[in-house]
């Protein structure tokens, strides 16, 4: 289900937990981060068992759909989730667009997505039959 602001309480000590150490590798960790770029419609919960354990962000242009954010908790990686979640973003466009220095890079190539293009901050991919 799609994310309202009543949720940001859960979702920005979520995600801090599952992104500090990786940001800080680039910039100072800032909580405001998440909470200055949430946009209502843009995030999807993540729920396990009745909880809160991940979201994903996805920003829907005309030509590509933007991979903004997939976070989850470590208790849910590695189970096949992530495969999914990715699989059912690609179903809405050919053209994925990402972060660079993605840890999850070779989840996409494992999907079938192979890099086509590059900007100064992220990567241009697209779904490969």
């Amino acid at each position: 289900r799609l994310a309202c602001e009543e949720y940001l309480d859960v979702l920005v000590p979520l995600y801090e937990s599952c992104m500090r150490g990786y940001a800080e590798a680039f910039y100072p960790w800032d909580n405001r981060l998440f909470r200055d770029s949430f946009r209502p419609g843009e995030v999807e919960l993540i729920e396990h068992r009745g909880e809160i354990r991940g979201l994903l962000k996805t920003q829907i242009h005309e030509d590509h759909v933007y991979l903004a954010d997939l976070q989850m908790m470590p208790e849910l990686r590695n189970r096949g989730l992530g495969s999914v979640l990715v699989g059912l973003t690609l179903r809405r466009a050919q053209v994925l667009r990402r972060r660079r220095n993605n840890p999850a890079q070779y989840l996409y190539l494992r999907l079938g997505v192979r890099r086509i293009g590059e900007g100064a901050s992220d990567l241009l991919m697209e779904r490969w039959p």
